[in-house]
């Protein structure tokens, strides 16, 4: 009966849900990736945690459309709710870990030579995450894809050319855990699009 007589269907509340956490997460990555560029600052714990929740409540949702809408509903479940569901489970992940590399960093932080790389990764990652929540169909030319490939070859240029030997060990890993930590972020989402 709730199915059929009350407006609200659990369907469309996903959908909106979807929309809305793709948002804050582009959002929240570029806080992150800023204060990383700006000298690894040290951002507030919490930061991302009630996205993380909003986020996991997603699998509940499921199941219970699943249950009761899936068949009257077909075409709006038929959305691709589960690949939605699993890239942003793991988007989320990765923004937790970007929070907690970002506050595990002490003393005085670095220049980033790649900033306005992982500046762009991240705003393509985003909106690529957006349009994918949103079914917006994505550029023919995949603008993410291409700047995955850009991040990758700068990384091996700044090593053959010796500049990341400027960073002791203790910082190195944790340049390097911020750094794959967004780079899953964005390489998640670039498979997830080509899935849909």
């Amino acid at each position: 009966v709730s199915v059929l007589v009350f407006p609200r269907r659990r369907v469309d509340v996903l959908m909106n849900k979807l929309k809305t956490q793709a948002q804050a997460c582009s959002e929240h990555c570029l806080i992150l990736v800023e204060a990383f560029i700006s000298k690894q600052q040290n951002v507030r714990d919490t930061l991302v945690d009630d996205l993380v929740n909003d986020v996991w409540e997603n699998h509940a949702l499921l199941q219970k459309i699943r249950q009761h809408e899936a068949l009257i509903y077909p075409k709006k479940f038929n959305a691709h709710f589960s690949i939605k569901i699993t890239v942003m489970s793991r988007s989320v992940e990765h923004l937790r870990n970007m929070v907690r590399t970002l506050n595990s960093i002490e003393g005085d932080g670095y220049d980033i030579i790649m900033a306005t790389e992982l500046k762009t990764i991240a705003r393509e990652s985003g909106k690529a995450l957006v349009k994918m929540m949103k079914n917006d169909p994505l550029p023919r030319e995949n603008t993410l894809e291409n700047t995955v490939a850009d991040l990758d070859k700068k990384l091996s240029t700044l090593r053959k050319e010796g500049l990341i030997k400027r960073f002791d060990s203790k910082k190195l890993i944790q340049i390097f855990s911020f750094y794959s930590s967004l780079l899953y972020f964005a390489e998640d989402i670039l498979s997830a699009t080509k899935k849909l």
